[in-house]
């Protein structure tokens, strides 16, 4: 009896294009694309529009995640209970962005939430050049791999925030690369993602992501009759797996994922978790992305690309149930994109004159292709150019124009009262007020679970157990929007007093029982 011969599966070919050599020194200094190219994702993003780096504080969490990680700076250690809440004292709870919380409490220390901006303006210029050398060592010509690199860069927007997340979008875009090369030419390299799993582990729960990813490229070279291959990615995922479990959590961070994403009260209440609505730019250059992975997928099924194909048909799927997954689908699906239209581009332009329009930007791109490709000084040059020079305006304090700043500033009382108001403004309340604010409610969702939650919404809303709610908790003061119902009963109710207002909120306080 004979063995038939595994398929042979067709992998995307690589640009003919080859890097231009030259000395190690010279490509130190040399300037490149990349250099180019995390300059202009920096200047588009933060320096072309008024709101600039103020862009980054529009969530409360950002002041949050400071503030938990000069928690653990002063205490020595990572906290099991939590210190914030009045309404639920000494709960177990999880720190289990730390990493990030660390890193950046010694920044704002250091250099005040001006440090904070641009090291995550550098995290995802980072990711983006990433990206985009990713497009480029798959085989995309260097036209194709800009152009979609900034539509990963629009799509990706809605999530630029300074929050411990731009980390799984950097290692999920290396981790990507690193798998796509040992695909083609195993090597040791991708067992680089083992420590990179302990790290990304203790710097954003995202983590089990790559475990997902592998997952679904042990299934893709399985169908592709790689079955050796595939085993070796079992392998590569179990070690990434065990280096997981290091943190200061142990499995216990594990269980405590799974239960946040099967939490179905919690999916229905964050924006974060519902599907993307198509009504803004950001997710509709998305849609486009969705459309082009979509449209790929009849030909790398004839092709036998059951890694890609798997790949774009589940991130797809998980983009589409939640917004927050959307980054994670265009980092995944771009360089693959890019490979197919490059293909499709290149056979376009080789039926045409030479002296036409097509073939001397397909020639550009070829160039752009070539040449030095890897970040070189000049990046660096740049960074310290945006920390050392003046210029922009760096932000002081969280968005001005979300969070009630002035009313706070005036109010410092505020520290040791029992609060009411929403997640956001609690959260804002802890960076400004830290280490004295407690608040019935922030912007972990998960950690106060449904019960305190519900109880916020029925008294925001001004429905029926309200004023019974606002007497179980004792607040002292309701620092609300204009617009939320419950500020428009509480200027009736004698036993609250508007005490101060502005155009960002009104501040109610409780009279002396």
């Amino acid at each position: 009896m004979t063995t038939a011969p595994a398929p042979v599966v067709e992998m995307p070919k690589r640009h003919a294009a080859t890097p231009a050599k030259s000395g190690s020194l010279s490509r130190l200094f040399a300037p490149t694309v990349a250099d180019c190219l995390f300059a202009l994702v920096i200047f588009l993003t933060f320096l072309s529009s008024d709101k600039g780096w103020q862009k980054l504080f529009v969530d409360s969490d950002s002041g949050l995640h400071i503030r938990i990680g000069d928690l653990i700076r002063q205490s020595g250690s990572v906290p099991t209970t939590d210190p914030f809440a009045f309404s639920l004292p000494g709960q177990t709870w999880y720190a289990f962005e730390w990493g990030t919380e660390v890193l950046q409490s010694a920044i704002h220390q250091a250099w005040g939430l001006q440090g904070v901006a641009l090291m995550t303006g550098v995290v995802l210029a980072a990711v983006f050049v990433t990206l985009f050398l990713s497009c480029l060592w798959r085989g995309a010509n260097g036209g194709v791999a800009i152009f979609l690199t900034f539509f990963a860069v629009n799509a990706s927007s809605i999530h630029f925030h300074a929050r411990p997340h731009i980390f799984t979008m950097l290692f999920l875009a290396g981790a990507a690369w690193l798998l796509d090369r040992d695909r083609r030419r195993p090597d040791g390299f991708v067992w680089l993602l083992v420590p990179g799993t302990v790290l990304w582990a203790n710097l954003h729960g995202a983590f089990p992501i790559l475990f997902v990813l592998i997952g679904l490229l042990v299934v893709g070279l399985f169908l592709e009759g790689r079955v050796a291959h595939s085993l070796r990615f079992v392998g590569l995922g179990a070690a990434c797996v065990a280096a997981s479990l290091i943190n200061p959590y142990g499995y216990h961070l594990h269980q405590h994922i799974v239960e946040t994403m099967q939490a179905k009260w919690l999916i229905a209440l964050v924006d974060e978790f519902k599907s993307p609505s198509f009504r803004s730019e950001q997710l509709l250059v998305y849609m486009a992305i969705l459309f082009l992975g979509l449209g790929c997928l009849g030909r790398l099924l004839a092709r036998r690309l059951y890694c890609e194909a798997t790949v774009i048909l589940f991130f797809a799927w998980a983009s589409l149930t939640s917004v927050r997954h959307v980054p994670l689908f265009v980092l995944v699906t771009v360089p693959i994109v890019a490979v197919e239209l490059t293909a499709l581009w290149s056979a376009f332009a080789a039926n045409l004159p030479r002296a036409s329009v097509f073939r001397i930007l397909d020639d550009l791109a070829a160039k752009v292709s070539a040449g030095h490709r890897h970040p070189s000084l000049w990046t660096a040059a740049f960074v310290a150019y945006l920390a050392l020079v003046p210029g922009p305006v760096w932000p002081r304090d969280l968005s001005p124009e979300l969070f009630p700043t002035r009313l706070v500033s005036r109010h410092p009382e505020l520290a040791q009262a029992r609060i009411f108001t929403s997640d956001q403004w609690s959260g804002y309340l802890i960076y400004r007020n830290f280490p004295r604010q407690k608040v019935f409610l922030d912007g972990r969702h998960n950690y106060y679970g449904e019960k305190i939650i519900g109880d916020m919404m029925k008294m925001r809303d001004a429905q029926l157990p309200a004023r019974e709610l606002l007497e179980h908790y004792r607040f002292d003061y309701a620092m609300l929007e204009p617009s939320m119902p419950l500020a428009m009963l509480l200027r009736l109710w004698p036993e609250w007093k508007l005490v101060d207002q502005d155009k960002q909120g009104l501040l109610f306080a409780r009279l002396p029982r």
